[in-house]
């Protein structure tokens, strides 16, 4: 009697199995995509915070040598920021910078939130100094350059603001903010002035950086922008990496707001609903408005 083997056979994915077996992946990585997008917001939020609050302790660790705030007296070495770096170990670009102005084009860290992905190593060139770019301006009041719009940043040549001088409280009162450079890199550098490392709550003619949505100078890969009048006043609102008129006042790469820094050193999200309304307020240092910081 014989014996015969079983005949093996191999079945392989028909068409629908296959296709089944993709539009899972699909779903998968649908819903992939959007967590892994959060936890990368949520980790650039939390460098960007943590960034200015290093800001705030270097700020007032130079208060406590210089019995005031650095001033806003210049570029390059006269630049508040560049005053700071010593306060957040960066001491040997301070030292360099009294020498060379290629400490200017270095990209430093504490100062660009990692949200604005186009900062990273960018310089612009002016003036035969390479400049580096910066997230955050110091605040230089309300309005215009005018004595009574003063903040903690004034662009009048008046010397370092003290914290006895912060006569609306400093709790309430604004010292540093969001605004990522401008399209085409020419306003936002950390080693420069006004507009560049400092901007004003409110932006009115004829103070206003922009007036049409256009760049300033032509480089390469920016935006042409849409030749659109820019709306003044200029407050703070949502804004755009390829929108000129966004350059104009404040604004961040985080949803709903940004963070500011306080003159006591805390560091808190404000909504964008405080452009219209309090922002102002909170930018000057002695006003003496009433201002419900918790609302916003």
């Amino acid at each position: 009697m014989s014996h015969r083997d079983p005949v093996l056979t191999r079945r392989g994915f028909t068409l629908i199995e296959l296709l089944v077996v993709i539009a899972i992946i699909a779903i998968l990585i649908g819903l992939l995509v959007p967590a892994v997008q959060k936890v990368r917001e949520a980790a650039t939020r939390t460098q960007c915070e943590n960034n200015l609050s290093q800001l705030g302790k270097a700020l007032h660790n130079y208060h406590g040598v210089y019995k005031k705030f650095p001033a806003q007296n210049g570029v390059n070495t006269n630049c508040w920021m560049y005053q700071t770096l010593p306060y957040i170990e960066q001491e040997n670009l301070f030292n360099q910078g009294k020498t060379s102005s290629a400490a200017f084009q270095q990209t430093v860290p504490q100062f660009v939130c990692p949200s604005d992905p186009r900062q990273s190593g960018a310089t612009f060139s002016f003036g035969g100094t390479n400049y580096a770019m910066t997230s955050y301006l110091g605040v230089h009041g309300q309005n215009s350059p005018e004595i009574p719009d003063l903040g903690v940043f004034p662009t009048t040549g008046r010397g370092g603001i003290r914290v006895t001088d912060i006569r609306d409280g400093s709790s309430n009162t604004l010292m540093v903010g969001e605004r990522p450079p401008s399209p085409e890199l020419y306003w936002g550098w950390w080693a420069y002035q006004a507009f560049d490392s400092g901007l004003w709550a409110v932006q009115q003619t004829p103070y206003i950086i922009y007036s049409t949505d256009r760049p300033a100078v032509t480089t390469a890969g920016a935006s042409a922008g849409t030749g659109a009048a820019c709306p003044t006043p200029a407050i703070y609102g949502p804004g755009r990496p390829d929108n000129y008129c966004d350059a104009n006042h404040f604004w961040s790469f985080h949803t709903g707001g940004g963070y500011w820094l306080f003159c006591d050193g805390s560091v808190r999200t404000l909504s964008y609903t405080a452009g219209p309304t309090a922002l102002g307020q909170m930018a000057t240092i002695s006003g003496k408005e009433v201002v419900n910081i918790d609302q916003y």
